[in-house]
């Protein structure tokens, strides 16, 4: 939502992964949220910048250091993709870089298990120099550290996984294994059903030092929507629950 977004940027943290229908895996967000957060990520650059001359630290300056991903994801279900889904899914990574964020989240894989490099090599010609973080398609391939090295090709920033497992605290010893063979080359980032506690516990079981949460709380359904069937949210923005991330890395060098 609107709101979560702005208290992401107020809290500092150091990305966004702009998103719709989170019970769904995350999709496609409307565009109108992607110029939110355009807007607002232009705007810690152009407050940074001016403390930066000023000489004054204040806390808008926080702002800068966040950078906003959308999804491009066209439906739920699976990562094999149509021509037609390929080409709105080009469309929609045009519809962020006018928005003026600083990357997309792709994903795309072939019947057989493999990453569907035709397609990602489109999506990525697409991006150009828009940041690129392969999202948790990877949990599906067959051979995960074929898909680093290929993704490292396609000039990928990042992979987000759960260690090829449904929640990150069964794929620990996956997540071990592909930080070894990714090293310097790439970014691994751990998510799916992450807590501040598991997370610093990745952290020092295999050296990964970025992180990825939806850091909501639940939330009651309003009865009359529900009946409706206009109701559905998943969940709204926890801000303490950002903080204890934070806190849970005080002393070391994570992202979340």
């Amino acid at each position: 939502t609107a709101s979560a977004l702005s208290a992401c940027f107020e809290e500092g943290v150091d990305r966004v992964e702009l998103c719709a229908a989170l019970a769904l895996g995350g999709l496609t967000p409307a565009y109108g949220l992607m110029k939110l957060a355009g807007r607002l990520e232009a705007g810690g650059q152009a407050s940074c910048a001016a403390n930066a001359v000023e000489g004054v630290n204040t806390p808008e300056s926080v702002l800068s250091a966040t950078r906003t991903l959308a999804m491009i994801r066209p439906r739920p279900g699976d990562f094999c993709y149509s021509e037609s889904e390929v080409e709105s899914m080009c469309d929609d990574i045009a519809a962020a870089r006018k928005a003026g964020l600083a990357g997309v989240v792709l994903g795309a894989a072939t019947f057989d298990g493999n990453l569907d490099l035709l397609v990602l090599d489109r999506l990525s010609r697409a991006a150009g120099n828009l940041q690129k973080t392969l999202h948790r398609v990877v949990d599906l391939l067959d051979d995960p550290f074929l898909a680093i090295d290929q993704a490292i090709e396609l000039g990928f920033t990042r992979i987000l996984t759960s260690g090829g497992a449904p929640a990150v605290s069964d794929g620990m010893e996956r997540l071990s294994q592909m930080q070894r063979y990714a090293g310097s080359r790439i970014q691994i980032m751990a998510g799916a059903g992450l807590t501040p506690d598991l997370a610093k516990a990745i952290h020092r079981q295999t050296g990964i030092s970025a992180f990825h949460a939806s850091c909501r709380r639940p939330v009651k359904p309003d009865p009359l929507l529900d009946a409706f069937g206009f109701a559905g949210r998943a969940g709204e923005l926890d801000a303490g629950l950002i903080e204890q991330y934070r806190n849970a890395f005080t002393d070391e060098s994570c992202g979340a």
